[in-house]
Parts: C-alpha cells; sequence; structure tokens
C-alpha cells in the first residue's frame, strides 16, 4: 500500500509539474506574441509620426515649391499604379471632395513608411485642403477640416466641433483580415493593390460618395490586435498646419508686415488711394472708334480730333471717394461676386467690396446710362494699377492669390466725407457731422482716417468660431468673431473707434490719408497705422 501511495505521489507530482511547465511556456509565447504586437505597435506608430511631420513640412514650404501665395495646402495621395510609385496623382477628384488613397512618400520628400506589419501608409485628404488643380477655392487658417473621426462604439473622438475636424487622416493598415485580399500587381516597394477596402476598416465606403462638402466618417480601430478593425490612424488637425505655416514667418511678409513692401494689405490700401484718385477716362470703346476714326479719316489731324472728343459721350465722376463697404454676412464666402459693397454700410465697418457695383453706380448717377462705363472688380482695377506701379507678373499673381485665399479676413471702414454719397464739393475733412474711422494710439492720441483697412488676424480667444455654409453654420457673419479692437456700434452718426493692438488684440490696420499726414502718412497716401507695434 506503502509502495502504491507513493506511485500515485509520484505521478500526481509529475503531472503537476507538467501542469506547471505547460503554463509557463503557454504565458511566455502570449508574453513573445504580446511583445512582438507591441513592438509592431511601436513601429507603426513612429511610421505614422514621421509621415505627419513629412505632411507638415510640406504644408508649410508649400508656397516655395508649388504656389506663390498658397499656404496650408497638402497633397493628393497616391492614387494609381500607373504612375510612379509614391507620387500624388493631381487632380485628385472634383474640387471640394474628400479623396484617400497610399501616402505619396515621393511627393513628400521621405522614405516609403511602413508599420509594424510591413504594409506603407495609407492617406485621407479633405477637399478643404488638397493640392494642385483640385485646390479649393479659399483656403486659409480658418478652413475646417472634412472629417470626423469615431471610435468602434460610435463616439465622436474627433471632429465634434468644425475647428476640431481634421484635414488629413493618415492610416497604418496592419496586418491583413480575413477578405482583405492584398496581392495584385507588385508594386517595386510597397507592393499590393490600389484598393482601400483590402487594408482599411474604418469605413463603409472608402470613395466617401464622391459628394463635395461632406463631412465623412472614419472609424479608428480599437486595437492592432482587434479582429474586425486593426487600423493605427494619427489625424492632421487645421491648428498644426497653420502652426507651421506661421512659425516659417513668409505668411506674415505676405500679408501684412509693416517692412515688407508688397504685402498684401499695404497694395490693396494704395490701390484704394488710386481708385479714389481715378482719372475721368473716356470709355475704351469709345477710345478705339477715336482712334480708328483718326487714322482712317482725319488723317491724323489734331483739331478734328478734339472736336470729336468733344461730341463723344464723356463719363464723369468726383474724385476723392472711396467705396462703401461690403456686408459683414455674405452669401458665401469662397466666390468674389458675394463680396458686392452696400450702401446700407455707410458709417459702418464691413468686409472690403470686391465688386463695388453701388459705390459706381452712384458715382456716375449724372451720367447717362450711355456714356457710363462698365463696373470694374476691384482685383481687376489693382492689377492694373499694380502693373502701372512697376510690379512684374509673378508678385501681381502672387498678390491676387493670397486675396482670393484670405478675402474673408479683409475688413474695411470708410468716413462719411469720403464715401461716394458724399456731397460734391465738400471740405472733405471728418467732423461731429461727418464721422470718420477713429484710431486710438497707446498715447492717447485719438486720430480720424479716410479709411481703414483691416487684415483680421487668427482667431482670439482660440475657441472663437469662424465656421461657414454649405456645411456648417455661419459664423462668419459675426464681426466680434474676427476683431477685437471695436469700441461700441458703428452708425453714421457715431464715429468708429478702434484700438491700439495689445496681448489681447492682434489686428493690423493701414490707414488711409486724405488731409493732415497725420502719424507720418502723407495726404491722399496709405501706410501702417500709427500705435501699432511692428
Amino acid at each position: 500500500m506503502i509502495g502504491r501511495d507513493r506511485q500515485r505521489a509520484g505521478a500526481l507530482l509529475f503531472v503537476l509539474m507538467l501542469l506547471v511547465l505547460g503554463s509557463a511556456y503557454w504565458l511566455s509565447g502570449q508574453m513573445a506574441r504580446r511583445s512582438h504586437h507591441l513592438y509592431r505597435y511601436q513601429d507603426s506608430r513612429l511610421a505614422l509620426q514621421a509621415a505627419h511631420e513629412a505632411l507638415l513640412s510640406y504644408a508649410a514650404q508649400y508656397h516655395r515649391s508649388y504656389g506663390p501665395g498658397h499656404y496650408g495646402v497638402l497633397p493628393c495621395p497616391d492614387l494609381r499604379p500607373a504612375g510612379e510609385e509614391g507620387n500624388q496623382d493631381v487632380p485628385c477628384a472634383p474640387r471640394h471632395v474628400n479623396v484617400i488613397g497610399r501616402l505619396p512618400w515621393q511627393t513628400l520628400g521621405i522614405p516609403p513608411l511602413r508599420d509594424g506589419a510591413g504594409e506603407c501608409l495609407w492617406y485621407a485628404v479633405s477637399g478643404s485642403f488638397k493640392g494642385g488643380s483640385s485646390r479649393p477655392a479659399l483656403l486659409n487658417g480658418d478652413s475646417p477640416g472634412m472629417f470626423r473621426i469615431h471610435n468602434t462604439q460610435g463616439e465622436v473622438v474627433h471632429g465634434a466641433e468644425p475647428a476640431t475636424r481634421p484635414a488629413a487622416v493618415i492610416f497604418a493598415p496592419g496586418p491583413g483580415l480575413p477578405g482583405q485580399q492584398r496581392t495584385g500587381r507588385r508594386l517595386s516597394l510597397c507592393g499590393g493593390n490600389y484598393q482601400p477596402g483590402n487594408y482599411l476598416e474604418g469605413s463603409g465606403d472608402w470613395s466617401f460618395g464622391r459628394r463635395a462638402d461632406t463631412v465623412d466618417a472614419i472609424i479608428a480601430g480599437s486595437s492592432p490586435l482587434a479582429r474586425n478593425n486593426n487600423d493605427l490612424i494619427m489625424p492632421v488637425f487645421p491648428r498644426e498646419l497653420f502652426a507651421a505655416v506661421w512659425r516659417g514667418g513668409d505668411i506674415e511678409q505676405d500679408l501684412y508686415a509693416r517692412q515688407a513692401a508688397d504685402n498684401l494689405t499695404r497694395r490693396i490700401s494704395e490701390c484704394l488711394v488710386a481708385w479714389q484718385q481715378w482719372p475721368v477716362p473716356i470709355k475704351e470703346e469709345d477710345q478705339g472708334i477715336l482712334e480708328q476714326l483718326a487714322y482712317t479719316i482725319l488723317l491724323r489731324q489734331a483739331p478734328y480730333i478734339a472736336l470729336l472728343k468733344q461730341l463723344l459721350p464723356t463719363p464723369t465722376r468726383p474724385q476723392g471717394r472711396l467705396p462703401w463697404p461690403a456686408p459683414v454676412s455674405l452669401s458665401g464666402y469662397r466666390q468674389d461676386r458675394h463680396y458686392r459693397d452696400d450702401p446700407a454700410m455707410a458709417g459702418r465697418i464691413g468686409r472690403l467690396p470686391l465688386y463695388p457695383e453701388a459705390s459706381h453706380r452712384q458715382l456716375y448717377q449724372d451720367c447717362p446710362e450711355d456714356c457710363r462705363p462698365p463696373v470694374r472688380p476691384l482685383g481687376e482695377f489693382c492689377t492694373r494699377h499694380w502693373q502701372e506701379q512697376g510690379l512684374d507678373a509673378p508678385d501681381i499673381e502672387k498678390l491676387q492669390t493670397l486675396w482670393r485665399n484670405w478675402k474673408d479676413h479683409l475688413f474695411y471702414a470708410v468716413g462719411a466725407p469720403f464715401a461716394p454719397s458724399a456731397e460734391v464739393g465738400g471740405t472733405g475733412r471728418c467732423g461731429a457731422m461727418r464721422p470718420c474711422p477713429r484710431l486710438a494710439t497707446p498715447g492717447g492720441a485719438i486720430s480720424d482716417w479716410a479709411a481703414i483697412v483691416i487684415f483680421a488676424h487668427r482667431r482670439l480667444p482660440a475657441g472663437t468660431l469662424r465656421s461657414a455654409p454649405p456645411v456648417d453654420p455661419d459664423e462668419k457673419g459675426s464681426l466680434q468673431h474676427y476683431l477685437e479692437g471695436i469700441g461700441g456700434s458703428a452708425a453714421v452718426d457715431r464715429p468708429l473707434a478702434l484700438t491700439e493692438r495689445s496681448s489681447g488684440y492682434n489686428d493690423i490696420f493701414y490707414c488711409i490719408n486724405d488731409h493732415d499726414g497725420d502719424g507720418g502718412i502723407p495726404a491722399h497716401a496709405a501706410g501702417y497705422c500709427p500705435g501699432q507695434e511692428p
């Protein structure tokens, strides 16, 4: 009996040892497997971070390499196997439509980045930020991304508000899951095919429906070990893109810097001075008729040409007038045609009028319809003025590009004595009954100006909204969401009060002077308003 008991005890001990050793082996295997997946996860995160930094650098440098005046632009994805691997394919879908493909590593100037499973990265870009001929109609620091990221429980992780929506999303696809076919044309480096559904699980329709101005949902994977969605993603936010852009310093020089002669706000202000002093011309078509007659009939005889000039209808308009502002709230903010002046804005601050049609009609009210010249968009007039000032074609093109992308940041106030409706033969001076935009300098001095052009800088506080249709509610229609230095209302009988820049104020003023030469700005000239830090 004793021997049999010993045998049983030995057998139990042997079985126990086997269980312990088996458990230890299994646990070590699980730990090794998890350690392996941890290394894979770390490799994927490093690849995503490298791609993120490359995209920020691309957006910050785009204006130097691809298009002067364009800031914050992201590349199109690598979409087709027909071209050279790793290059962006442009155009990528219609304008304002989101698109997904492989990360264009060659365009970004980096090697092909791989995740922990050895797969090359994928990339989705918002229609509001993509480049090439698919560039949006308006792109600046207030442009929203067009993706909303959810977790696997359906909760919104990023993009609950327009300002927090990603401009782009980078994907590490991880190992293939059941049903995904990653074979096909073997590319020289990344391999596989260009079907996002064979790599990514976080969307029901990776074509995004090809609908313009649509916020598309992306579902982030819960874990690299998940069996239904193992995608790791990294969003790229608009605020990150433009933080990189502002760090570069070029955009400040291009938009408003005092020391930059060709900055946009200065050049527009000077153009308005030229508009104010615009000479009274004979209509271009009448001038052409006159020249033809002089050549073919009158044999260039000066007395007859002078007589013809008297017979031809000649437009008349009072000089020393500036256009009315456009309203702050517009039916659309992308297209220039919506920025039309409005007589109801007399004595108020509004947006810079790109189409001064009402001002044009008022100024030519005494001229018969047949002698009234056509309305010239302000951009067209400024282009001609800049040509006369000696700017070359690339500089003018850059100014026009900046203007198109930042037009919603340009505001303008005009004094009553200089508005189109001012009485002819008036004194052209500001006064109690003739209010003008006013500027309060740090020393407490108050100065009146014929007009002030304002560049509205980044949002203060950061949470201020500037969203707009057709995607979001209109938050651009509120002046307080742009300018911090507004004191009181800007009614006709109350001068517009503007304060100097401070830590809680970041807007830039350019003053147009038509009388006293205040602040070192000569009469009939425009310049950086006094009292602002450079």
